[in-house]
């Protein structure tokens, strides 16, 4: 086989390739800007996606795709796909060439002209592009065969070379042998965000996309007489359109218009500024996947198709001319004193500074000492300045809701909720995210203006994993040492969530969640309660030892090591009235250089226990009294402990043993030791293994009740009901059809199956008490809240409504619509009514369970 060069780039002299085809020779110009080709059956001026391609939706070239294809550099296929895993061919990279170049007119009257390659077909698709190319220089068929190979795929290295090309960089001032020239310089570039390399291989649709995405933002360079690199403050963007660069003086887009600011020509030849509003074209894009809020106060480039419209923003802001920091007091007319780490900075303003806060246009004054303050700088002095009063600061996401019929996305959090809508800017370490990418316990902050609507959403995952060293006081502010390192606690972080963080835990593994600054949010010790020294005293009397060649009286402690999973014997100094009186109880032993020295009580289980009514993999339920009923959640780190050999008379027959969940069912005798709502151990006295059980309780809105005569004499009734968003029909007796029929719409209805032979279910009641007030305490735990009725806890089985005013429309709710009616409801602008149907039972003694809860607008 001959030795021969890179198919598309010149080989370096040093380091042939082998290619097949024979030797090809280099691309000598420069690539103006890299347009990714469509299909074959698409034209590459289609019109932008009406929406993002659904085989791209949720993966990570979406924003890169769908950036792309708004500015029509891509396209995809008529199933409405873009099938990013498929390769890209050579003839269509000379499509890409010769557009992203300014050649397609070239391209168009070469069309017809006779292909200088034996391989490549006259008056097809690609003929003028790739006569356009060999034309221009950009590319060059196989020496010695004269082909060019149109169909073959391109790879992952020759799509690098092509991008770093286009920026303007040129193969003989790079460092190192091909491909690894071109892979660095892309690589210093940061070409290769969200990417990973591929070397060797075909490059792919998707790939080439986000690589191309990456690229529009880099920095055109060219070279001084002297051979150095001059950096342009032209993006490649800029090759695009028509683009000028301005300042961005607006978060969002108003009647279609962005506002800008730029300097002009006056009629005398002079510099002035220009501040309007300018449209925007149907396909408009932010590239980069921000937003505008993320560039306000920037520096931009504006590139305008051939309308005048504006067609993309491009962010062009220096970093080294902007400062942030937080504002302090006793500011002074004409400049902002901020502070920037420890120092205190104060910039002078120009004449036409442009103050923002929250996104809004307005005066410095409307911030408040310790906002965020971003200055942008022209010759060190403040041009925009933008302040951000963070309306949730270092809180923990509890959960996120996709927009509905009602309402935006919404992100709840332990602090309040934010609504997202399409010109919130959302971002996750830094990088730009979508509300969906938010997860339960990331530490995020917002800015929220009217409404409670975020205009900005930064979250953070950063953890950190190590054992408690030290917990101190350094001025005032507490310190923990964790793992070497010292931390503080987050001003806004939750009490509760760093309550473990005392002595009595030094030594122990915690897991940290760290706000941006590096502060703690949330401390977790990473054990299940099996993990703690838990037992079960089984026995606890006086016996003699030898010790030290001396006959001693010590306390024999026998107990059910929980975490061994068997018996155990300790022998101590502490009295015996000390455990004697906690025999048969699950207690905490404390343990001092590996002698037993206290021990502290958690729950008695010498009785009988309570009865099981219901046991699942999520909670359990407890008949605690004749007309009351206790549930407690079950977890992953819920602990059974089969307890039924307890009450032997021997105590060697005393056995315990570590359970498991199913052994517990219904009308089992068990105690449970709980933390709240949450069961940490359930302790089976006896196992009854029992089996019938009636079908559970029904809640639901009302929908229907209907009768169906099937003789002369006889009908069958059903109920409809609304149960968590779907209608359920339930087949019951006639006594309870009557009950029902004509019950009102929407409203709260209970279907109850007795203890008897009848499949049906038998009684049927509108249940509900509508509150007049709810109340949510500083303190609040997730999912509970007061009222003039009493505590109430959502569970996972509680059902939350949400519905019109006219009773049209329901979407399911959860806490957070609960949480938001804080306060006296016929004080409220948008509620008319909250209801809520109880179940019977009740968590952490007083929190009892809401079954349905409605709440209905006005």
């Amino acid at each position: 086989m001959r030795e021969k060069s890179n198919s598309l780039f010149k080989q370096n002299s040093q380091q042939p390739h082998v290619f097949r085809g024979g030797e090809i020779k280099v691309m000598k110009k420069k690539i103006a800007a890299f347009v990714l080709a469509t299909a074959l059956v698409l034209p590459l001026s289609v019109p932008a996606f009406a929406a993002t391609p659904s085989d791209v939706v949720g993966k990570p070239v979406q924003s890169a795709v769908e950036e792309l294809t708004a500015l029509g550099i891509i396209a995809g296929y008529e199933d409405g796909t873009f099938k990013p895993d498929n390769t890209i061919t050579r003839a269509e990279l000379a499509k890409v060439i010769v557009i992203g170049s300014g050649n397609e007119g070239a391209a168009k009257l070469m069309q017809n002209v006779k292909p200088t390659f034996k391989d490549v077909k006259a008056n097809v698709w690609y003929t003028g592009y790739i006569n356009a190319a060999a034309t221009k220089g950009f590319i060059l068929g196989d020496a010695g065969t004269k082909n060019f190979r149109p169909s073959d795929a391109v790879k992952f290295e020759e799509v690098v070379a092509v991008l770093v090309r286009s920026l303007g960089y040129q193969e003989k001032k790079l460092s190192g042998v091909w491909p690894y020239n071109y892979l660095l310089k892309a690589q210093d570039l940061s070409l290769f965000n969200n990417v990973d390399l591929n070397v060797g291989a075909k490059a792919l649709r998707g790939v080439v996309a986000q690589l191309t995405s990456n690229t529009l933002n880099a920095k055109l360079v060219s070279y001084n007489v002297d051979g150095n690199e001059v950096l342009s403050n032209s993006t490649l963007i800029s090759k695009l359109g028509n683009s000028s660069s301005a300042e961005l003086l607006a978060g969002s887009v108003v009647d279609g218009k962005v506002k800008l600011r730029w300097t002009q020509k006056n009629t005398a030849g002079n510099d002035e500024l220009k501040t309007d509003t300018i449209a925007t074209a149907s396909n408009f894009i932010v590239t980069g996947g921000k937003s505008l809020v993320d560039l306000l106060g920037h520096n931009v480039t504006v590139v305008k198709n051939k309308d005048g419209k504006v067609l993309a923003i491009t962010d062009a802001q220096d970093t080294s001319a902007t400062l942030t920091g937080t504002l302090e007091a006793g500011q002074v007319a004409g400049s902002v004193k901020i502070k920037v780490g420890s120092e205190v900075k104060t910039k002078a303003t120009v004449a036409s500074t442009v103050y923002f806060v929250n996104g809004e246009e307005t005066a410095i004054t409307s911030a408040s000492t310790g906002d965020t303050v971003t200055l942008y700088l022209v010759n060190d002095q403040v041009r925009v300045a933008t302040a951000e009063k963070w309306s949730i600061k270092d809180a923990l996401v509890t959960s996120v809701e996709e927009k509905n019929a009602y309402r935006d996305a919404r992100v709840n959090t332990n602090q309040t909720s934010a609504f997202i809508n399409d010109a919130t800017s959302v971002t996750i370490d830094g990088k730009v995210a979508k509300v969906t990418d938010l997860k339960k316990d990331d530490v995020i902050s917002a800015v929220s203006k009217s409404g409670n609507v975020a205009i900005k959403v930064n979250a953070v995952r950063s953890t950190a994993t190590g054992k408690l060293e030290a917990v101190g006081t350094t001025n005032g502010t507490a310190k923990y040492t964790v793992a070497g390192k010292v931390y503080e606690k987050a001003d806004k972080a939750a009490s509760d969530n760093t309550a473990t963080l005392i002595a009595a835990n030094i030594g122990k593994e915690f897991t940290l969640l760290l706000s941006a600054d590096g502060k703690i949010v949330k401390a977790t010790a990473p054990e299940a309660a099996v993990n703690k020294p838990y037992v079960v005293i089984l026995e606890a009397k006086t016996a003699q030892i030898l010790e030290n060649e001396a006959i001693v009286s010590k306390t024999k402690v026998t107990y059910f090591d929980v975490k061994a999973n068997k018996n155990e014997v300790k022998y101590t100094d502490v009295a015996l009235t000390t455990f004697a009186p906690l025999e048969y109880q699950l207690v905490e032993l404390v343990f001092t250089d590996a002698k037993l020295t206290g021990v502290t009580a958690k729950t008695d289980v010498e009785g009988a226990g309570f009865n099981v009514s219901k046991a699942s993999a999520t909670e359990i339920v407890l008949d605690t009294t004749s007309t009351e009923t206790t549930k407690y959640i079950v977890n992953a780190n819920t602990v059974v402990i089969d307890a039924t050999k307890l009450n032997a008379t021997k105590l060697e027959d005393r056995k315990l043993v570590v359970g498991t969940l199913a052994q517990v069912t219904k009308a089992d005798k068990v105690y449970v030791n709980a933390s709240g709502a949450t069961a940490n151990y359930i302790i089976l006295k006896t196992d009854t293994d029992a089996n019938a059980e009636t079908a559970p309780a029904i809640y639901g809105l009302f929908v229907s009740a209907n009768k169906t005569a099937t003789s002369a004499t006889t009908s069958t009734y059903n109920v409809v009901l609304n149960v968590n968003g779907q209608d359920v029909t339930t087949e019951v007796t006639g006594d309870a059809f009557t009950s029902i029929d004509g019950t009102l719409k929407n409203t709260i209805v209970k279907l109850t199956d007795l203890p008897n032979t009848s499949k049906l279910y038998d009684t049927a009641a509108v249940v509900g008490t509508s509150l007049t007030s709810v109340s949510i305490a500083a303190n609040q735990n997730e999912n509970t809240f007061g009222s003039n009725n009493g505590n109430y806890i959502i569970t996972p089985n509680t059902v939350v409504y949400v519905v019109s005013a006219d009773g049209n429309k329901i979407y399911t709710g959860n806490y957070t619509d609960v949480k938001e009616q804080n306060g006296t409801i016929a004080n409220s602008t948008t509620v008319a009514s909250v209801t809520v149907a109880e179940t019977g039972s009740v968590y952490d003694v007083n929190h009892k369970e809401a079954a349905v809860i409605v709440v209905k607008r006005k």
